[in-house]
């Protein structure tokens, strides 16, 4: 049985890959429902963020990642006018 900080653990480190995965599809999602404008600033951030960080070999700090979490998930709230 796997613990919950062994999960924790394991989400985290994969959290900017899966973030990465489905940001094409959030995107596809806030362009059918707010348009053009709305979705693609998110996309390009998103993308920028994850080239910067994956090319100085950060993408594996938890720190960083907890971080990259947290924009992803304001800007798309943002996005969505919450």
């Amino acid at each position: 049985m796997i613990s919950h900080v062994t999960a924790l653990y394991l989400t985290v480190l994969a959290a900017p890959g899966l973030i990465s995965l489905t940001a094409p599809y959030a995107v596809r999602a806030f362009t059918h429902f707010y348009g053009e404008e709305a979705a693609e600033p998110a996309f390009i951030g998103h993308s920028v963020l994850v080239a910067i960080l994956t090319f100085f070999g950060l993408e594996r700090s938890i720190g960083l990642m907890l971080t990259l979490i947290g924009v992803s998930v304001a800007r798309y709230a943002w996005l969505l006018g919450a």
